[in-house]
């Protein structure tokens, strides 16, 4: 996670943990894609503030002026590897238009071919307007997972997956979930009673991705240092949503994508 408790205040371990974690995958061969939110709170950081703006041209004004402070901090914890950042900056429009978005496409794959460049995503919040945004970071990560081709979709929250509430109050954790419209299902029909941690937004953005044929998993945070093992399948601390097919590959270097809330 990029912030702390409030929500404004960055978390520079978490940042650190997350290079750390990406340099790893790098070394094993993996190319790696972040779609990172945090430009509000980087902004707001700035000048002290602990409360979010209450205005849309407020919250737009203080992402540009965070953009570059986030930048600056992914760039100081990933170059302790020599990587370095690429930033591309997203609105719906983007998306929506196969032309632009075949000059997006362009662009990332330009980047993935550095092999030191680990491209970093954001939506544009300083120019979209609200009814053109998307609906959270967890959406736009699936998007560019299906605009890339991306074999696997790794979505952080601060808990440890999808969570079910069994009938003494207490949660357990599903570590694989086999139909989807189940899952949504509950959640739908009672809020927080199956999963906590904005769930409901995450499995909308689970469902675009496995309907792209990518695998996508959601884990916590806070374990970071766990992200390769949890890719090679031996971290079992996160829920698995296996697609019902696969794409077809030409090259078996797709990058692994890993938003970051």
């Amino acid at each position: 996670m990029l912030t702390g408790d409030n929500n404004v205040i960055l978390d520079e371990p978490a940042f650190l943990e997350i290079a750390r974690a990406v340099s790893q995958l790098k070394s094993f061969g993996y190319k790696v894609i972040l779609v990172s939110s945090g430009a509000v709170g980087a902004g707001l950081t700035e000048f002290g503030i602990k409360e979010r703006p209450d205005t849309i041209a407020k919250t737009q004004a203080f992402a540009g002026i965070g953009q570059a402070k986030l930048l600056s901090i992914y760039r100081k914890h990933l170059s302790v590897w020599d990587l370095h950042v690429g930033q591309i900056l997203l609105t719906y429009s983007d998306l929506k238009s196969n032309k632009r978005r075949e000059r997006v496409l362009r662009t990332l794959d330009a980047m993935l071919d550095m092999e030191n460049v680990v491209p970093i995503i954001n939506e544009n919040d300083t120019v979209a307007p609200e009814h053109e945004k998307f609906d959270g970071n967890d959406i736009v990560a699936a998007n560019v997972a299906a605009l890339c081709g991306a074999r696997q979709l790794l979505m952080l929250t601060s808990v440890d997956g999808l969570l079910a509430r069994n009938e003494n109050g207490s949660q357990k954790l599903i570590r694989e979930v086999a139909d989807l419209d189940d899952a949504m299902s509950l959640v739908e029909e009672s809020k927080g009673a199956i999963s906590v941690g904005g769930m409901q937004s995450k499995l909308e953005a689970v469902q675009f991705a496995l309907a792209h044929g990518v695998e996508t998993f959601i884990a916590n945070g806070k374990y970071a240092s766990q992200i390769p093992a949890l890719i090679a399948g031996d971290y079992k601390k996160r829920t698995r949503f296996p697609p019902d097919f696969e794409p077809e590959f030409t090259d078996g270097d797709e990058p692994e994508i890993i938003p970051l809330g």
